[in-house]
C-alpha cells in the first residue's frame, strides 16, 4: 500500500473510532428516558383539550377561507414531465396538472406536548392528475414508425393521510417543521382517451390497488410533494397564531428548556451519523455514483414525417458527501424507544451525463448534459430501541421527498436546438424515475454503514 493510501485509510479509521465514541456518549444519555417535572406535566395535560379544540376549529376556518377565494387558478399546480422506460416501451406524461383546492378533512388531529409534535389523520377524498401521453418503442420504430399520443388522467382514490408532524419552537410560537407523513390510497384509476377514425374517441381504463403497478406511481413522489406543501402552509398560517406564554399560562421557561434539550439529543445524534456516512461515502468513494443510461424515440418537427432517437451513457450524481440537516429534527421518545426524523439534503447537488448521442433524419449531434439542483430534501426516520442498558439503532426510513429548482445545461444540440426544451422535460422525468432512487440507496448505505460502525453502546457493554 502506498503511503498516501495507508495515511488516508489510516486517518479514516480513527475518524471513525472518535465518531463512534461520540455516539456512544449521547447514546448513553438515551438510555434514560427524559421526564418533565410533575407540575409541568401535569400542566400540559391539563391545556391539551383546550388547545387540540382551538386548534381543529382554527385549522377548519382556514380550510374554508381557501376555499372561498375565487381565482382557481392558483390552485392549479403543474408537475415535471415524467420519463418512463418498461422494457423496449417509452412513455412519455407531459403538461401534467393537479387543480385542487386545499380540502384536508380532519379524522383526528391532537398536539402531543411533551413530544412537540402533532398527530394527525386526514381525508383527501379522491385526487387527480390530468395530461397527455406519447407512447413509442424502440422495437417497434423499425418495422412501424407509430408513436401514440392522447390525454391521461391518473385519479387517486379515497387518499388518507397519517403521521406526525415535528413542532419547533420560534420566539413565542410552535412553527410545523418535520412531516412524517404517509398518504396512501385506496385505489389508482388510470384513464387515457384517444381519437381514431376521425373524430371518435376512445376512452379505456385500469383500476389497481397496487400504485405500484400503475403509471400512478411515476407521479407519487411529485403529488405528496404538492400536499406536504399546502398542508405545511394551512398547518402553519393557524399553528403560529397560538401563544406559548399564553398558553403555558406564564410557566414556558422550563419547557422551552426541555423542548431544546429534546431537540439538541436529535441533532447530536443524527449529525454524529451525517459525519460517519460522510466518510463512508469519502473513503469508497462514492461521492460521485453512477446512474442508469435513458433512450428516447420522438417525434419530429411538425412539418417532418420521420422519428429521431436520443440515447445517452451512465449518467451521475454528484457530490453525495455534501449531506446536511437541513434544520432541527424532531424526536419521539417512550420508555421502549426512541425515534427521530427530519429532513437533510445535498448541499451541493450535481446530475448529469458525460456523453449523449442524437440522431434526426440526417442529422446526428453529441455532446454532454449536466444539471444542479438547487433545492431538495430527504426525509429521514431512525429509531433508537432500548433494552435495558443497551441499545440499538436502526434506519426506518430515506426518501427523497422534494427536488425542485433544476438547471440544464446542453452542449453539442447544433442544428437541433429546437429539442433543447424536450430535451430537459427528459433528464429531469428520468432523474425522477431512475437517479433519485439511486441516490435513496446510497444515502441509506451510508447510514446503514454510519450505524453499524457506531452503535457502540451493545458492544462496550458486552
Amino acid at each position: 500500500m502506498k503511503r498516501e493510501q495507508f495515511a488516508i485509510c489510516f486517518q479514516y479509521k480513527m475518524n471513525l473510532k472518535l465518531s463512534c465514541f461520540v455516539l456512544f456518549a449521547i447514546q448513553i444519555q438515551y438510555l434514560q428516558t427524559k421526564e418533565l417535572p410533575s407540575e409541568m406535566k401535569q400542566l400540559l395535560i391539563e391545556v391539551a383539550p383546550n388547545f387540540d379544540e382551538n386548534l381543529k376549529r382554527a385549522f377548519r376556518n382556514e380550510a374554508v377561507r381557501l376555499q372561498r377565494k375565487q381565482n382557481t387558478n392558483r390552485h392549479v399546480h403543474h408537475l415535471d414531465d415524467v420519463l418512463m422506460s418498461v422494457d423496449d416501451t417509452k412513455i412519455e406524461l407531459r403538461n401534467l396538472k393537479f387543480r385542487w383546492i386545499p380540502d384536508f378533512r380532519i379524522g383526528d388531529m391532537s398536539c402531543d406536548l411533551p413530544m412537540s409534535c402533532l398527530d394527525l389523520s386526514l381525508n383527501l377524498g379522491n385526487l387527480r392528475i390530468e395530461g397527455e401521453y406519447e407512447a413509442n418503442n424502440t422495437t417497434l420504430r423499425r418495422w412501424l414508425p407509430v408513436s401514440h399520443v392522447g390525454r391521461i388522467v391518473i385519479g387517486f382514490s379515497n387518499v388518507k393521510a397519517n403521521g406526525k408532524v415535528g413542532l419547533l419552537l420560534k420566539q413565542d410560537s410552535f412553527v410545523p417543521q418535520n412531516y412524517d407523513i404517509k398518504y396512501e390510497p385506496t385505489d389508482v384509476v388510470v384513464r387515457v382517451s384517444y381519437h381514431v377514425d376521425g373524430d371518435n374517441e376512445v376512452e379505456n381504463e385500469i383500476t389497481n390497488s397496487d400504485i405500484e403497478a400503475t403509471l400512478g406511481k411515476t407521479v407519487w413522489v411529485q403529488l405528496t410533494e404538492i400536499l406536504s406543501n399546502l398542508l405545511h402552509k394551512q398547518l402553519g398560517e393557524v399553528v403560529v397564531e397560538f401563544s406559548v406564554t399564553e398558553l403555558l399560562m406564564d410557566r414556558d421557561e422550563e419547557y422551552r428548556e426541555y423542548i431544546r434539550e429534546q431537540a439538541s439529543r436529535a441533532n447530536k445524534l443524527l449529525d454524529s451519523l451525517l459525519c460517519s456516512a460522510k466518510d463512508y461515502l469519502v473513503a469508497k468513494p462514492l461521492r460521485t455514483v453512477a446512474t442508469p443510461p435513458f433512450d428516447v424515440v420522438f417525434k419530429g418537427k411538425v412539418s417532418g414525417v420521420q422519428q429521431g432517437t436520443f440515447s445517452t451513457g451512465e449518467g451521475f450524481l454528484q457530490d453525495l458527501a455534501t449531506l446536511t440537516r437541513l434544520h432541527s429534527f424532531s424526536l419521539y421518545e417512550d420508555k421502549n424507544k426512541l425515534t427521530i426524523y427530519g429532513g437533510i439534503s445535498l448541499r451541493d447537488f450535481k446530475h448529469g451525463y458525460e456523453d449523449y448521442q442524437g440522431e434526426y433524419e440526417e442529422t446526428k449531434v453529441n455532446g454532454s448534459i449536466r444539471g444542479a439542483v438547487y433545492k431538495n430534501q430527504i426525509f429521514v426516520k431512525i429509531t433508537v430501541k432500548k433494552e435495558g442498558e443497551r441499545c440499538s439503532t436502526q434506519l426506518d426510513s430515506v426518501q427523497v421527498t422534494a427536488v425542485k429548482d433544476i438547471d440544464i445545461d446542453i452542449s453539442g444540440l447544433a442544428s437541433l436546438s429546437w429539442l433543447t426544451t424536450k430535451l430537459k422535460s427528459w433528464v429531469i422525468g428520468h432523474l425522477r424515475q431512475k437517479a433519485l432512487p439511486v441516490l435513496e440507496a446510497y444515502v441509506r448505505e451510508s447510514l446503514v454503514h454510519a450505524i453499524t460502525n457506531t452503535d457502540c453502546v451493545a458492544q462496550l457493554v458486552d
